[in-house]
């Protein structure tokens, strides 16, 4: 009788033993926030206005910091715009081909190059490669020449191609 009471009083101890010192589970980690994705759209301005005719083609770099900020016609910011290349409207518009360089007024430069075939690339096939000093693996592609944004009277400017990393 002895020898139950023992072993009884064993399995308990055990048994709450196992109890308090079972691992707890670490409590479920936050979910993490996805970074936006930032974009350079390689543009075509047309300077002036439909109304009283556009005098100008300007080769602009726009940055996005994020792409989604980028797609119901948003003008980027001040600071967020390299206007390089500047031909009368009227002749050929300039193009991306071979290597491009933008200065945005914050400093950085972003320089683009697009192969010789870019333009004959189909929308979002790869067509160069881009660099903005902190990223190198920028890669661009083709866009449609679609409208990405308008300062009414005075600028009109298309996405020829976007880069993105």
């Amino acid at each position: 009788m002895h020898f139950t009471t023992f072993i009884s009083l064993a399995l308990a101890l055990a048994s709450s033993t196992l109890v308090t010192s079972a691992p707890v589970a670490d409590p479920a980690p936050a979910e993490l926030s996805k970074r936006a994705i930032e974009v350079v759209y390689l543009t075509r301005c047309l300077v002036g206005s439909s109304q009283s005719g556009f005098t100008q083609y300007q080769q602009e770099m726009a940055y996005y910091s994020d792409i989604n900020a980028s797609q119901a016609g948003q003008v980027p910011s001040y600071n967020n715009r390299a206007v390089f290349n500047t031909v009368p409207y009227g002749g050929a518009p300039p193009l991306y081909v071979g290597t491009k360089s933008g200065l945005f007024p914050t400093g950085v430069t972003f320089r683009s190059v697009i192969a010789a075939d870019g333009y004959q690339k189909f929308v979002g096939v790869a067509a160069g490669t881009g660099d903005n000093g902190y990223h190198s693996n920028w890669v661009c592609k083709r866009d449609s020449t679609r409208l990405l944004y308008e300062i009414p009277g005075s600028r009109y400017c298309q996405a020829e191609f976007y880069c993105q990393h």
